[in-house]
């Protein structure tokens, strides 16, 4: 059965990668036969954005080149900002290459050049998004005053342009920045600010640059745990549970659950604990969900080994060890 489930892995990853690379084949066979320069820009857009990593440059210089090229010979505005999105996003393709190779000085100079065309074309949430990539750099090579610096200029132009998602954005950068100072007074108060404005917009869901209210929640919720103030950290974890469920986010409710879980039990609070652990790994058994099964096993198992009871913790981490045997992307047969 191990060797057929090997060969099926293999077979799904062929898979995987077949159906890439006949995509790749498509776009390069049509690039081949374009003979319009508008649609050759546009496959090179789509082929950098496709490619393997490694073959960015060779898709996205073609477009800044070709792009340029078509800018200098349209007088219609609504092409010319056309073909300036094409470019940014050419830059933008070209910033990931360099990040793949950790090189931060052109990672900085691509993002600058996006920025600067967001800019001319006034697309506020482009220049915020730029600007925020900006703090997120800077973060990554642990320059906390520059990210922060990127973080406030962003904010005041968002507040210029009264573009209150954009708002909502860097202070979650900023909330973020400050958490991992161990700041978390700071983190908060950036944190209640998202949430005070998300109750403005009844955005609940967010996004992954701008969280809804039912994740700020629970974030804020983390800063009071770790600030040991458990009535305001339970406080926000059950609204929080409140909107997920309001939503029938099951997976997002099993996750608070686990949250109160860990809580309690950082606490000493083992029955509570115990409780939330049971709530949440119910939740996903019914999902399925073998990562949080998984996970939520052996935070049961940690606590009956914290008690000393080595029978029961060893019960549950073994079952926590089987599922991790059993999660995988492939699915396997039996024959």
């Amino acid at each position: 059965m191990k060797k057929i489930f090997f060969l099926m892995m293999l077979v799904g990853m062929s898979i995987g990668g077949y159906c890439q690379n006949k995509k790749m084949d498509s776009l390069k066979l049509e690039l081949q036969n374009a003979k319009q320069d508008t649609k050759r820009l546009r496959l090179y857009s789509y082929l950098c954005e496709e490619c393997e990593e490694k073959d960015i440059l060779k898709y996205a210089d073609s477009a800044v080149i070709l792009a340029d090229k078509l800018i200098s010979q349209t007088t219609n505005d609504k092409e010319r900002k056309s073909l300036l999105n094409k470019k940014a996003n050419a830059f933008g393709c070209i910033q990931i290459f360099y990040q793949t190779t950790n090189d931060t000085n052109k990672v900085l100079e691509y993002v600058q050049k996006a920025l600067s065309i967001y800019q001319e074309l006034k697309d506020t949430a482009a220049i915020i998004e730029r600007i925020i990539d900006f703090s997120r750099i800077y973060s990554n090579i642990g320059n906390f005053p520059k990210s922060i610096e990127y973080c406030q200029k962003g904010l005041s132009y968002a507040k210029e342009m009264n573009y209150k998602k954009g708002i909502v954005v860097c202070l979650s950068q900023m909330s973020s920045m400050y958490g991992m100072q161990g700041d978390y007074l700071q983190a908060l108060d950036n944190l209640k600010n998202i949430l005070a404005i998300d109750y403005e917009l009844k955005d609940t869901i967010g996004n992954i640059t701008a969280p809804g209210s039912a994740d700020v929640l629970i974030e804020i919720g983390n800063i009071y745990d770790n600030l040991h103030d458990i009535k305001n950290a339970l406080e926000s974890y059950h609204k929080g549970i409140s909107l997920f469920e309001a939503m029938n986010n099951k997976e997002k409710v099993l996750w608070v659950y686990n949250c109160i879980g860990v809580l309690y039990a950082n606490n000493n609070d083992i029955t509570n604990a115990l409780i939330n652990y049971q709530k949440g790994l119910s939740m996903a058994e019914d999902l399925n969900a073998k990562f949080w099964i998984r996970g939520i096993l052996s935070n049961i198992g940690n606590i009956f080994l914290k008690q000393g009871d080595i029978e029961k913790a060893l019960e549950y981490h073994n079952k926590a060890l089987k599922v991790a045997e059993e999660m995988t992307e492939y699915t396997e047969y039996n024959v």
